[in-house]
């Protein structure tokens, strides 16, 4: 093959990337120059405790039924954050939270698949546990039979706080940018206490 086939194969490469990126980095997926999520806005917790980023089409709701509960959603993913403005049991309160399924307890087969479980570390300068598995509904949620469920506690400095992210587990397999996303978000947590 000659030089010039080779250099009309790189233009047609560099031209099918840039049409992805230009479909991937507007919904916030990906930035095209660092190839790493894109998290345009801020959100804030409503006690004010903390506040993260997500991309702009993300949503936050406080659920009526759950008051304790604030709720962000995007990506096909369910965000959850439960905050108390006290230190918590650490592992009575992991543990609780890992049982905060989707639907009734009673709708979720008792098998789970387990990727990990109490992983314990320093997050945030505070302590955390950290479960991730498969759980699996007896009816689909929003489609899906199968979620990963991904369970993140921290204690510290007086305060709670546990986050489960809830994604279908098709998608989560095959999606890099999608865990990247989740991944991201996470990462961009900030305390307002932060030390």
């Amino acid at each position: 093959m000659t030089s010039g086939h080779h250099g009309g194969l790189r233009r047609i490469v560099r031209g099918i990337t840039a049409c992805l990126w230009l479909f991937l980095a507007p919904v916030g997926i990906v930035d095209a120059k660092s190839n790493t999520a894109t998290l345009e806005r801020s959100l804030k917790h409503p006690s004010g405790a903390f506040h993260l980023k997500t991309p702009m089409d993300w949503q936050a709701e406080n659920l009526d039924a759950r008051p304790d509960v604030w709720q962000l959603s995007g990506g096909g993913c369910i965000l959850r954050f439960f905050y108390r403005a006290s230190e918590s049991g650490f592992d009575s309160l992991h543990v609780a939270c890992m049982q905060e399924f989707l639907t009734d307890p009673m709708d979720v087969n008792p098998r789970m698949k387990y990727e990990h479980d109490f992983v314990s570390g320093d997050r945030w300068d505070r302590r955390f546990l950290d479960s991730a598995f498969v759980v699996t509904y007896d009816k689909p949620v929003h489609g899906y039979r199968e979620w990963r469920q991904w369970n993140l506690t921290v204690v510290g400095y007086g305060e709670s706080l546990c986050s489960i992210v809830y994604c279908p587990s098709p998608a989560w397999k095959k999606s890099k940018q999608l865990r990247s996303v989740i991944d991201a978000v996470i990462d961009s947590i900030e305390f307002k206490g932060a030390r």
